[in-house]
């Protein structure tokens, strides 16, 4: 198959060497991504605690999401079908993933992010995320995101989640805030809740109701 997708991994390089993962395991996870996708990673130096990796994966295609509304999937196996010459495989990616968490807790992820052509969708958490999460977050947001269509903006050039509500605000008033990097585990009923929206820029903003399919007029952070 052509190499549609590219697959960028961030790791805390000094979480290797423990007893539980070996940079070995990286190289074998990056060799069976590479049979499939344009493949690399990068260690960011930044320090850590526990030999966790916290692990950053960003998916990149040049195709428009959109055009993915018309999806075949099967749980945490799908295929996300273009047209009839060409498809984007996740099925080696998602298998790759599975492989290497199931070796180790030490493997886990702060974000994971696909970079499409016209949208980038980002999902925040710990733990194993990428196969217990986002295998069925994914699928969920083909479903709704013609919902999400803005009469005057069209539609979101960034999804975010989770999304949730705070007292944080001036005098504990009501605040909208993505976790982001907060190191919590959130999983798939948390982020299939409220997603943040924006559409071409951060001064327009607004908020998904994903239970009652509604885009909210409120701002986020």
């Amino acid at each position: 198959m052509g190499k549609d997708l590219a697959v960028l991994i961030y790791y805390k390089g000094s979480g290797f060497g423990s007893s539980e993962i070996a940079f070995s395991d990286l190289e074998e996870l990056k060799s069976e991504l590479q049979e499939h996708y344009i493949a690399n990673a990068t260690d960011t130096v930044l320090p850590q605690a526990g030999g966790i990796l916290d692990t950053v994966v960003e998916i990149f295609s040049n195709e428009a999401f959109r055009r993915l509304t018309n999806i075949v999937f099967d749980g945490l196996v799908f295929d996300l079908i273009i047209n009839r010459k060409n498809s984007i495989l996740l099925k080696p990616l998602i298998a790759a993933f599975q492989k290497i968490e199931a070796k180790t807790d030490c493997w886990d992820y702060t974000r994971v992010r696909f970079n499409f052509d016209d949208v980038l969708i980002e999902i925040f958490g710990a733990g194993k995320i990428f196969t217990s999460v986002v295998g069925k977050v994914f699928p969920e947001l083909l479903k709704h995101f013609k919902l999400l269509e803005h009469k005057e903006y069209g539609f979101p050039t960034r999804i975010s989640m989770p999304i949730q509500k705070t007292d944080w605000g001036e005098n504990g008033s009501e605040k909208w805030i993505s976790p982001a990097g907060d190191g919590q585990e959130y999983f798939a009923e948390e982020c299939l809740t409220f997603w943040g929206l924006e559409y071409g820029s951060k001064y327009n903003r607004m908020i998904y109701d994903y239970k009652n399919k509604t885009v909210l007029d409120i701002d986020w952070n």
